[in-house]
């Protein structure tokens, strides 16, 4: 409905192993995009966002490591609203540098803090991470709120590290605020395994009742005064072989990913159960050059939501291709995928990426990549899209650098 427009800065120091670095991200909607649009009481507000955050990650000696992932988030519904007096001409100065609150504006606090012993193949940790209730950010398209984790994790090698062991427990809660009605509250962990006994063959598996990473998907938003909660249960597993004859190398992966998804509303007027499996049959062969690669893969899914059954299967193939001394990759990639909605023939999807890399020299890049999909749909909506993206990189070259290289000549 309107254009958005945003943009963002990290600027920080150290290395890898132990930096501080300050987060800064600015959003606001701008001009309307519809012709013809409704009648004003019927138009979503204008808002706008500012966001400023801190990673910090700091080694204790030469085992522990302490690390805090923080962002505090202004979010105002309502540009239009009239502007907020915070009490003194002083914090009314200070704030609006960053954002101008009005009577529609809300901010809430995300952040993850723990730290870590590691020693050879043995770990152990301690974590909290927290979301406020109504946290919100233009810089997500999806952001889970209201709950807070504390867990302690640990890892261990076996037989020479060819057999690791990973593992999570601990508890989340809800109602941060105490403005729910109930407060719900769970024991939550994750464990996994990896074997690798040569560099043929390897396996991988893992359960996990909970995630922790906040990825991009539909914007949903429940802030309920009811019992809502969910219980997301999901097993994965993987088996991986590779063979590399006279520099010829192939691999084959055969992944699984089984997800359920229990709703404990009472009154089951809210998703329901869902059922999700994900197989994947991939194959990757590089030429002895090493700048020609081939990938097949076939795929299938099978989602269960309110008893209604989807099922999707279908094959990918793509090429990938480097020239000028590996100054050039060129890549070409298409997937297909054929749905069904219980019995009955629901179109299919097809996504295309074509992209593009030119790398002029240690510091300067430059990088291009189209997507097309298409989506024929009976039950739904048919539609298709283009995406384009055009980027420059450029990298500094290290502090010191010219003064280390004058020290190696002489």
């Amino acid at each position: 409905i309107y254009d958005r427009m945003g943009y963002a800065f990290k600027v920080g120091v150290g290395s890898a192993q132990s930096h501080f670095d300050i987060i800064y991200f600015s959003a606001k909607d701008t001009e309307l995009t519809l012709e013809n649009p409704p009648v004003d009481s019927l138009l979503p507000s204008p808002a706008n966002n500012a966001v400023i955050g801190i990673d910090w990650k700091q080694k204790l000696g030469k085992k522990f490591q302490f690390y805090v992932d923080m962002a505090v988030s202004a979010y105002n519904r309502n540009s239009d609203s009239e502007a907020l007096d915070l009490g003194t001409q002083q914090a009314n100065n200070t704030v609006g540098l960053f954002f101008q609150p009005t009577l529609s504006s809300q901010a809430g606090l995300a952040g993850r803090t723990g730290i870590q012993f590691r020693d050879k193949a043995f770990s152990l940790g301690a974590n909290y991470e927290r979301i406020d209730p109504g946290f919100e950010t233009m810089g997500a398209y999806f952001f889970g709120s209201d709950w807070e984790n504390l867990t302690i994790n640990t890892s261990f090698g076996l037989a020479k590290n060819k057999i690791r062991l990973n593992g999570t427990y601990g508890q989340q809660q809800n109602n941060l605020y105490d403005l729910r009605a109930q407060t719900s509250k769970r024991r939550i962990g994750a464990a996994a395994l990896q074997i690798n006994p040569n560099p043929k063959w390897g396996a991988n598996f893992s359960f996990s009742n909970f995630n922790q990473d906040h990825k991009p998907s539909a914007l949903v938003l429940l802030n309920d005064t009811l019992r809502i909660s969910s219980s997301t249960n999901n097993f994965t597993g993987g088996l991986r072989w590779t063979s590399n004859k006279k520099g010829k190398m192939s691999t084959l992966f055969l992944n699984t990913n089984y997800q359920v998804t229990l709703d404990r509303n009472p009154l089951n007027e809210i998703g329901g159960d869902v059922k999700a499996l994900f197989v994947s049959l991939s194959w990757t062969y590089q030429l002895s050059n090493k700048t020609t690669q081939f990938q097949m893969s076939a795929n299938m899914n099978s989602i269960d939501v309110q008893a209604l059954r989807n099922r999707g299967v279908g094959a990918s193939v793509g090429v990938r291709q480097s020239l000028w001394d590996r100054k050039v990759s060129l890549s070409i990639s298409n997937s297909l995928l054929i749905n069904r909605v219980e019995q009955a023939q629901d179109g299919f999807t097809n996504a295309m990426r074509l992209g593009a890399n030119y790398r002029i020299n240690k510091r300067h890049a430059l990088n291009l990549n189209v997507y097309w999909l298409k989506r024929n749909s009976m039950v739904s909506s048919s539609f298709s899209e283009y995406r384009g993206s055009l980027s420059y990189n450029y990298t500094l070259p290290p502090i010191g650098a010219k003064k280390m290289n004058s020290n190696r000549q002489k």
